[in-house]
């Protein structure tokens, strides 16, 4: 799908709603904050597809679930987590990181 082929919120966010990854080709002027949390729900590295500024705690700590719920079916490797964190702005790595570490030693309690 081009970026020329998807001209409205409703229709980025079906797309990155079915495969995230799509939000590759969501035009900058339809990414919005939902069209964003749908795309990193599906697969946390889609982060690399959202811009700068809708990088919020809240958007990463949701990418970081997926990408912790991706390692534990198998789809990622363990060290893929830090291959993500280099995702997250750097001045929410660090709480974000802390998720990665609950999870390590079985705390349910993410964010």
């Amino acid at each position: 799908m081009k970026k020329e082929n998807i001209t409205t919120v409703e229709q980025a966010f079906n797309m990155v709603k079915q495969d995230g990854l799509t939000l590759l080709y969501v035009p900058e002027k339809l990414k919005t904050m939902e069209v964003c949390l749908a795309a990193v729900q599906d697969g946390g590295f889609n982060l690399e597809y959202v811009p700068d500024k809708l990088r919020t705690e809240e958007l990463c700590f949701e990418a970081a679930k997926s990408v912790i719920r991706l390692i534990e079916e198998g789809e990622y490797d363990e060290g893929d987590d830090e291959d993500f964190l280099e995702l997250v702005p750097k001045e929410l790595r660090s709480k974000v990181e802390k998720i990665f570490l609950d999870d390590s030693e079985g705390e349910d309690d993410l964010p």
